[in-house]
């Protein structure tokens, strides 16, 4: 097994629900290496979609890698270049059918 693909198996995955900030996350939609949460925030419900990102595990302390991965939930800086937020899931979907231009992170016209 190539050594990326031994990463992406063994990488800890994010969790189906979980709560950030008083926010319901929700992940209602995972194909290939794209997923949609539903984010339940202020009695609203939007969607944010994002390719899956795997990052390498460092331990707090000693800022020393401990050889696991996991993978990463998109932060606020990252939206606009690898996750967007989407009022609807149709919209959130269409990332994923028709991906991102790699280079330019921009929705294929």
């Amino acid at each position: 097994m190539e050594p990326q693909a031994l990463i992406k198996k063994t990488a800890k995955k994010l969790p189906v629900n979980f709560i950030y900030k008083g926010d319901l996350f929700t992940r209602v939609f995972e194909k290939d290496d794209w997923y949609i949460y539903k984010r339940n925030y202020a009695g609203m419900e939007y969607y944010e979609v994002f390719m899956r990102k795997i990052i390498r595990c460092v331990d707090f302390n000693t800022k020393i890698p401990t050889g696991e991965y996991r993978e990463l939930y998109p932060k606020d800086e990252h939206f606009g270049r690898w996750a967007w937020c989407c009022k609807t899931f149709e919209k959130a979907l269409a990332y994923t059918n028709g991906g991102l231009d790699n280079d330019k992170n921009i929705l294929p016209v």
